[in-house]
């Protein structure tokens, strides 16, 4: 809700009245900024749009179909950032990733309290160095399930992505979903309500994502883009290292 002075005739005054606004993804962060959210002390409170009902996923509570008061509807997957966590591995703290040398790089990464490193799938250990891993071949490290989000939707269907970040590192993050566009403000009606703005610019990433950020992305023409194309999509950070260190998802299309 937001508030604006409304005059009253008979006093010098002002009212406030309450205006519903559909704010979209809220993050809920910790009263202790610096130790609390790398102990998974974080949350994220969707506003939805007014009127609007939703079923949540049977497996999954960060996915949920939304249903809005004219009967359309569209699908909903939550993803929260998170980059300063202290894991272990065998009993023993993960060491930092190669050339992870910087106070902004330290600790390892998830989304949604899960996390699939590559050195994981690959077999090797996190703090290999450079030059022994850029020899080693990459190219089906991607094929088959992985341990963060994979969030489904049926090809053409609605789509809309929360993409938050509840504390952590100051080091920023570039959100990728391939094969897909979103405006990049989709506010209208005096920014209360989410929808189509043609006033925006079109996305396919979005830079600085950190502490606090919230973002709502309404994935143009629905799942699998403009031709509706069944398939696995890769989500990532954009910067390697942190996808090496776990970024990376799925958007399955069926």
């Amino acid at each position: 809700m937001t508030s604006r002075p409304y005059p009253d005739a008979n006093s010098k005054l002002k009212k406030l009245y309450a205006e519903p606004v559909e704010y979209g993804a809220v993050n809920l962060m910790p009263s202790d900024r610096i130790k609390q959210a790398s102990k998974g002390a974080i949350g994220a409170l969707i506003i939805e749009p007014q009127g609007a009902k939703w079923q949540e996923d049977a497996n999954m509570r960060a996915s949920a179909t939304v249903t809005l008061a004219n009967g359309k509807f569209f699908r909903e997957h939550v993803l929260l950032f998170q980059d300063d966590l202290n894991l272990q591995q065998n009993g023993l703290p993960v060491p930092n990733l190669a050339e992870s040398e910087d106070p902004e790089d330290t600790g390892q990464r998830a989304f949604n309290y899960k996390t699939e490193p590559l050195w994981t799938r690959m077999g090797f250990a996190a703090d290999t160095p450079l030059e022994v891993t850029r020899t080693f071949d990459f190219t089906n490290v991607l094929v088959g399930a992985a341990e963060t989000p994979t969030f489904l939707a049926k090809a053409g269907e609605p789509v809309r992505l929360r993409v938050l970040q509840a504390g952590g590192h100051a080091r920023n993050h570039v959100f990728q979903q391939h094969g897909h566009i979103w405006q990049e403000e989709p506010f209208t009606d005096g920014s209360t309500v989410i929808g189509t703005n043609s006033f925006s610019e079109w996305h396919g990433s979005q830079a600085g994502i950190g502490p606090g950020s919230h973002f709502n992305f309404l994935l143009a023409n629905g799942a699998g883009g403009v031709f509706a194309t069944p398939g696995d999509y890769l989500y990532r950070d954009q910067a390697s290292f942190q996808f090496d260190g776990g970024l990376w998802g799925k958007l399955r299309v069926q």
